[in-house]
């Protein structure tokens, strides 16, 4: 499944893009951290999730990650983009047509679907 996942991963991202990882690597350990993360194309960015405590092993290599936060706010073609781990029902410019990006849920799929018909998200 790793091969496969990893092939995936490198036909679509090119070693020159740049990803943003929200968080939940592996829970396996930093050194299996470390042998599938060299084999990814791309400058890689990490949200650190609730199961990434690899990344605070003194084994891991650190610099795999370009950096590694817990929140971040992205400005991306004059857009802002909120990243963080867990979803939130408020963030930063909220109401100026910022958008949040998390990795982390348990919720039925429909969930954000359902979520974005309310009237609490102005902007979609």
């Amino acid at each position: 499944m790793d091969r496969v996942l990893i092939d995936n991963w490198n036909r679509k991202v090119r070693p020159e893009d740049e990803v943003y990882i929200l968080g939940d690597v592996t829970m396996k350990g930093a050194e299996f951290a470390t042998e599938k993360l060299l084999q990814l194309n791309g400058t890689l960015y990490l949200v650190k999730g609730n199961h990434d405590r690899f990344a605070d092993s003194p084994v891991f290599d650190t610099s795999l990650f370009e950096w590694i936060r817990d929140y971040y706010e992205l400005e991306y073609k004059n857009e802002r983009f909120i990243l963080f781990h867990y979803p939130i029902e408020e963030w930063n410019h909220y109401f100026r047509h910022s958008y949040h990006l998390h990795g982390h849920q348990h919720n039925h799929m429909n969930h954000n679907l359902e979520n974005r018909e309310g009237d609490h998200i102005p902007f979609l």
